[in-house]
């Protein structure tokens, strides 16, 4: 008896479905055109800077919170959308660059972050420790750890 019960409580709730797919199939939806940035005017200021800045290839797509809001850009140069704050996009902290094609990303140039130390500077370290100045000092005056300048005066035959 009760297995009947059940059989008839999914007949029943297919009915329900059948009826409810039938009238919400008769609505007509209609779509509503949305304007690519509808924060315009809220977005005025901000946007004049950011045409300044990248000559009008970034736009903001959301609403102008504040400074430090994450906020939707989109680039027409690279035709990218990207998340990032407006401090950051108009003070140069973090810039957007735009990349066109995949390879210019791989080939960028890197920039390494070692100090490379002319002939010039070399002399100077071993000229400077024969004098009788300290590592430290050296190191300091050149810009340089006090590693570095050790070094140095170990290839020279110094110390």
């Amino acid at each position: 008896m009760a297995n009947r019960n059940k059989k008839k409580l999914k007949k029943r709730k297919k009915r329900q479905l059948k009826k409810q797919f039938k009238q919400t199939s008769k609505i007509e939806v209609q779509q509503v055109e949305t304007p690519v940035n509808k924060y315009e005017e809220e977005n005025k200021l901000y946007q004049e800077a950011l045409e300044k800045k990248y000559n009008g290839t970034v736009t903001v797509t959301e609403q102008y919170i504040n400074p430090r809001a994450v906020l939707l850009h989109h680039c027409s140069g690279c035709s990218k959308d990207f998340f990032a704050k407006p401090l950051w996009l108009v003070n140069s902290v973090q810039p957007h660059e735009c990349y066109s094609h995949p390879m210019e990303i791989i080939n960028k140039p890197k920039i390494s972050g070692k100090k490379r130390l002319s002939q010039a500077d070399k002399d100077k370290i071993v000229a400077l420790f024969k004098q009788g100045m300290s590592m430290s000092q050296i190191a300091n005056l050149l810009n340089t750890t006090r590693q570095t300048v050790s070094n140095h005066v170990k290839k020279a035959g110094l110390w």
